[in-house]
C-alpha cells in the first residue's frame, strides 16, 4: 500500500516540555537567602524583564554550595529531557553541558516580555519561592506562559484541541525544561511576597576542556 492508502495519522513538530518537582525545602531556603542578599549588593541587568531584578549570569560564582547543588539538579533534568525526547541518547550516559544560570525576583506589577533564548539547546526555570497566589479575577498573574511554536496556530480550526499558549503555575521546587527556541513570557505578578526563580540555559558542549567555562551574558 502507498502512504496515502495506509490512512495513518502522524503528529509532527511536537514540542517537549519537562516538569519535575523537587522536594528541596532546605535548598530553597538557602537559595532564597543567597538571592535576596545578592539583590541588596548588585543592581542586576535588564533583558526581558520589565521591572524586577535580573542577576548577571554568574550565578555559580556567588551562590556557593546551594548554587552548586542546583546546577547538578539542572544537569540531571536536562539529561533526562534529552534522553526522553531523543532516543538515540538513551544508554549513553550523561552529556556534557555548558550551563548558564541567573536569578530573578519579581514584585507586584513586574513581568517578563515574550522572548526566546537563541544559541542554547534547552532553557528552563527553577522556582525557589512562588510568591503569593494570583487573584481570582486574574488567574494567570505571574504564570510562565509558553507559546505555540507555529505562529499561525491561532488561525486553526481546532483551538480547543491545540491551544496557542500553555500557562504553568509557579510552585516552589518546580523545575521546567523546554527547548530554548520556544517563545515564552511571564505574566505580571500581583503578589506581595517576592517571587524568586532561577532561570537557566544548557548548551551541548563537545569539548570537555570548555565545560567549566560559563557564558556570562544571559540571552533573555
Amino acid at each position: 500500500m502507498s502512504g496515502l492508502d495506509e490512512k495513518r495519522l502522524t503528529h509532527l513538530f511536537t514540542t517537549p516540555v519537562l516538569l519535575h518537582h523537587w522536594s528541596a525545602g532546605d535548598l530553597n531556603s538557602a537559595l532564597k537567602d543567597v538571592v535576596l542578599e545578592r539583590e541588596r549588593t548588585d543592581r542586576g541587568v535588564d533583558y526581558s524583564n520589565v521591572g524586577g531584578w535580573h542577576s548577571t549570569a554568574d550565578f555559580e560564582d556567588w551562590s556557593g554550595e546551594p548554587g552548586k547543588r542546583l546546577v547538578e539538579m539542572v544537569g540531571a533534568q536536562v539529561n533526562r529531557a534529552t534522553a526522553e525526547y531523543y532516543r538515540a541518547y538513551q544508554g549513553k550516559g550523561g552529556l556534557l553541558w555548558r550551563i548558564t544560570l541567573w536569578a530573578n525576583i519579581n514584585r507586584a506589577g513586574q513581568f517578563n516580555r515574550n522572548h526566546i533564548h537563541p544559541g542554547a539547546t534547552w532553557s528552563g526555570v527553577y522556582y525557589v519561592d512562588e510568591g503569593d497566589a494570583p487573584p481570582a479575577e486574574t488567574p494567570e498573574a505571574g504564570m510562565l506562559v509558553l507559546h505555540h511554536p507555529n505562529v499561525a496556530a491561532s488561525f486553526g480550526f481546532f483551538p480547543d484541541i491545540s491551544p496557542t499558549t500553555h500557562a504553568i503555575t509557579p510552585r516552589a521546587g518546580l523545575m521546567v525544561v523546554f527547548p530554548a527556541t520556544l517563545a515564552h513570557e511571564v505574566r505580571p505578578y500581583l503578589g506581595q511576597r517576592p517571587r524568586i526563580s532561577i532561570a537557566f540555559n544548557a548548551k551541548i558542549e563537545t569539548d570537555p576542556a570548555k565545560i567549566a567555562r560559563v557564558t556570562r551574558r544571559p540571552p533573555g
